[in-house]
């Protein structure tokens, strides 16, 4: 509080203070305000007029927004038979509506190609809101000579919440394969026989 010895007008600035962090965006306004202090039968009485604005009531607006998360959707790829080309087979991941697997329309599909070591990962992606996401993996089915596709489709769920300190976080991500309650990774199994060459036919 503020405390007066003498009559007078003295004026004042009240500010907000913060340094924008943990999300929160301060108010930067400067409220103005003049205390006149007068002399009420030998006592001294204030009063104060907020000169920035009509409403004499001093408001501080503050917004608060988490910072956007990244996250990244990887596999394995095997093969047995011969040795994995870099860059060979070819994954999809496109957004679900749920843990089912259920796909929503004109939804964006996203591609990986695999490493010579059989990893691949999809391109991060960004959540800007808290929610539950889900995402379907699948291979595509090549037409190879000789090699069996893997056509097992995976749901991985994702879970993005606020920390309440300025980011958003993912606080639980598991995946499974469609149709079993069982968590696991994200792994295709694939086989190559190498083809024979056709018997020719023998002369009766």
């Amino acid at each position: 509080s503020l405390k007066f010895d003498k009559v007078g007008v003295y004026y004042y600035n009240i500010v907000e203070t913060g340094d924008n962090s943990d999300g929160v965006t301060y108010d930067k306004t400067v409220h103005s305000i003049a205390v006149t202090v007068t002399d009420d039968n030998g006592k001294l009485k204030a009063t104060y007029t907020l000169l920035s604005s009509v409403e004499q009531t001093v408001v501080f607006e503050n917004t608060y927004k988490a910072e956007d998360v990244s996250c990244t959707i990887s596999g394995v790829k095997t093969l047995t038979g011969r040795d994995m080309l870099s860059g060979e087979f070819t994954f999809t991941m496109i957004e679900a509506i749920d843990e089912a697997g259920d796909i929503a329309d004109n939804v964006k599909t996203y591609e990986a190609k695999n490493e010579a070591d059989g990893t691949f990962s999809f391109a991060p992606f960004t959540f800007n809101s808290e929610g539950k996401y889900y995402y379907v993996v699948s291979e595509v089915q090549g037409g190879a000579d000789g090699v069996s596709y893997d056509e097992t489709k995976y749901i991985t769920a994702i879970e993005v919440t606020d920390n309440g300190e300025g980011s958003l976080v993912i606080s639980d991500i598991h995946t499974k394969a469609i149709g079993s309650d069982e968590e696991t990774e994200i792994r295709f199994e694939n086989a190559y026989v190498e083809p024979t060459d056709p018997t020719e036919p023998t002369d009766p």
